[in-house]
């Protein structure tokens, strides 16, 4: 696998100084300008076009033209690699990974406001009085049942494996009743209002 190049890094360009007179070293004059009679000299040193003309001949100008041509072309390429290819590149990336973790942070809220309202939801359910009432009364009537169903066994039969038998079948028998008239006595209270909630 080829290894990327890596971009190329930009000299940015130092300042460059004025031209002033002794830069662009005008004098001497050219001999042609020298030999001209004094009536055209005149013309040549009154009039500012003609100067501006002659100063761009030289080579102190030329040279300073070129080298401010050179200094902005780079500049040129600064800006167009480092500012636009690069940076605005990078902060482009950044602004999207900025609104990727801003979409999962309001999932992450969402998800948070549903469980909280579940929540709330499963905590009313299942601590609702009357919720509680009603299963608390199932929970009695359950223990009802488990004692009638070892007395019904008792007289389907179960006396015939002795008195020890019996006996067993008794205990039991009077250890669920006593649960459940411990339960049904809780629970008139609590339908009563005599007590806040089951004890």
């Amino acid at each position: 696998m080829s290894t990327p190049t890596p971009p190329q890094a930009y000299q940015i360009p130092q300042l460059i100084p004025p031209l002033t007179l002794e830069t662009l070293a005008p004098f001497p004059l050219p001999p042609k300008l020298n030999s001209l009679p004094s009536t055209q000299f005149t013309q040549f040193t009154t009039n500012p076009e003609l100067i501006s003309s002659y100063i761009h001949t030289l080579q102190a100008y030329r040279r300073q033209i070129s080298t401010l041509t050179s200094s902005l072309s780079t500049l040129t390429h600064v800006l167009q690699s480092e500012v636009r290819d690069s940076l605005i590149l990078k902060y482009e990336q950044l602004i999207s990974k900025i609104q990727d973790q801003l979409g999962q942070l309001q999932q992450l809220f969402q998800e948070f406001v549903n469980l909280e309202t579940i929540q709330y939801q499963l905590l009313s359910a299942n601590f609702n009085s009357d919720l509680l009432k009603l299963k608390y009364r199932k929970m009695v009537e359950r223990l009802n049942d488990v004692s009638i169903e070892i007395a019904s066994g008792a007289t389907r039969g179960g006396a015939g494996g002795g008195d020890d038998e019996v006996g067993r079948m008794l205990e039991r028998f009077r250890d669920s009743r006593k649960v459940y008239h411990l339960q049904r006595e809780k629970l008139n209270r609590w339908e009563e209002e005599r007590v806040s909630g089951f004890i």
